[in-house]
């Protein structure tokens, strides 16, 4: 009986193994530039360039974060809103835009 129910308690676990947080949060950098950006748990970000810095708030329009492709809705401080698709690679560890075709790669820092 014991090992019934150790086994239906590891099972469980086991099940609940998905990614809880979204995959976006943290700070990205492009290529081999110093331009980043950071994406906040708050729904908040800053992108940093050479010339100027942007402001907004975020949103994923997706539920299940272990998906290579997310769509964002992003609305910057003045405000101008767009959903962009984002490409993750399989370990989430980067990111392109998914309709620019050679677009940048933006990597985890």
């Amino acid at each position: 009986m014991k090992k019934i129910l150790l086994l239906l308690i590891g099972l469980t676990i086991i099940s609940c193994g998905g990614n809880t947080t979204d995959p976006i949060i943290g700070t990205w950098k492009m290529g081999d530039t110093d331009d980043t950006i950071t994406f906040n748990s708050n729904g908040s970000f800053e992108n940093v360039t050479e010339e100027e810095t942007f402001k907004g708030n975020w949103v994923n329009n997706d539920i299940n974060f272990d998906l290579l492709n997310q769509s964002y809705t992003v609305r910057f401080s003045h405000t101008m809103t767009d959903t962009w698709p984002f490409l993750f690679s399989r370990d989430f560890s980067s990111f392109t835009f998914s309709d620019v075709e050679g677009g940048p790669i933006y990597r985890k820092q």
